[in-house]
Formats: C-alpha cells, sequence, structure tokens
C-alpha cells in the first residue's frame, strides 16, 4: 500500500525499472520469483493529463445570444489559459473585467491575462459600471435656468413688439 505525494496520481503498474522502461507487472498479475532479489517500481500516472476542465464566463446580470447567461470554455489540465474578451450585454452598464467572485472581491482578470487550468472548472463573473446617465439639467439646476432664461426673453420680445406698435 502505497501513495503518492500528490493526490492527482494513481497507481498503474509495477516496473523492474524506475523510468517505467523494464518489465511492467500490472496489479494482480504473478511472476515466478528469480533466486535473487527482484526490485519493483511503482509507476505512476497523472489521472488529470489530458483531461479537459473548463473556465465559465458568467454575465452576472449579462447576457449573450439574447438569453445566455453562461459560456463554458474547455481547457486542458494544466494548460495556459487566456481570459477571453467580453461577449455579453448589460442595458446601462460598461464591462469592466472578469473577477473570481461575483462582487468583484477575488481575483480579477482582463481579457489577455493567463492561468493555469488547475484539476476544476474556474468561474469567472463579467464586473460592470453603470454608465453614466445623460445629463437632463437638472441635476445642477441649469434646466430650470434655462427656462427661466427662456421665459425672460419671450416677455422682453413681447415688450418690445408693444413698445414698437404705431398710434393712430
Amino acid at each position: 500500500s502505497f501513495a503518492p505525494s500528490e493526490e492527482k496520481y494513481v497507481f498503474v503498474s509495477w516496473n523492474t525499472k524506475a523510468d517505467g522502461t523494464g518489465k511492467e507487472f500490472k496489479p494482480g498479475q504473478t511472476f515466478t520469483m528469480p533466486a535473487e532479489d527482484v526490485v519493483l517500481y511503482a509507476q505512476w500516472k497523472n489521472k488529470y493529463a489530458g483531461v479537459e476542465f473548463g473556465v465559465i464566463y458568467d454575465g452576472n446580470g449579462g447576457k449573450y445570444d439574447t438569453d445566455k447567461t453562461e459560456k463554458r470554455v474547455g481547457a486542458l489540465y494544466e494548460s495556459t489559459v487566456e481570459i477571453e474578451k467580453n461577449f455579453f450585454d448589460r442595458s446601462g452598464y460598461n464591462f469592466v473585467s472578469w473577477n473570481t467572485e461575483p462582487d468583484g472581491s477575488g481575483k480579477t482578470y482582463v481579457p489577455g491575462d493567463t492561468f493555469v487550468m488547475g484539476s476544476k472548472d474556474v468561474r469567472v463573473y463579467a464586473q460592470w459600471q453603470k454608465k453614466d446617465a445623460p445629463k437632463t439639467g437638472v441635476e445642477d439646476g441649469s434646466f430650470v435656468w434655462m427656462i427661466g432664461l427662456a421665459v425672460a426673453m419671450s416677455a422682453a420680445a413681447v415688450l418690445v413688439i408693444v413698445g414698437k406698435k404705431k398710434r393712430a
């Protein structure tokens, strides 16, 4: 009963050479013991080698293709993953970045950043910033001032017209 130094490895076989190039013995296989000692080396394999995990892009309030709120992109274990650009849309918001937490308190990524894929899916959430609302004038009182100016100009125009009227 042997255990690998890391949980990502699984036992495959025994071998007469440490590098696995000698005679292989599978679990349960028997052999005739020679007169001299036999040294067998455990052969391990990375159980995740060639396994695909995924980066799950979560719209976090945004959507793409009308109704989709997330997109999964496959990545092999221990491969380098490049973070994609935003493909979600959220009305009234601008995309800022990706983050490992919905509230932005985790690790932040921008498109083009890279990381090495581990042994489980990675979910990143779109981070949004509310777009500035168009100015109506009400915020700073200028709208009210413009109405007052328009009324004052109309009154002045009426006075000018009345003042130019000829008497008979």
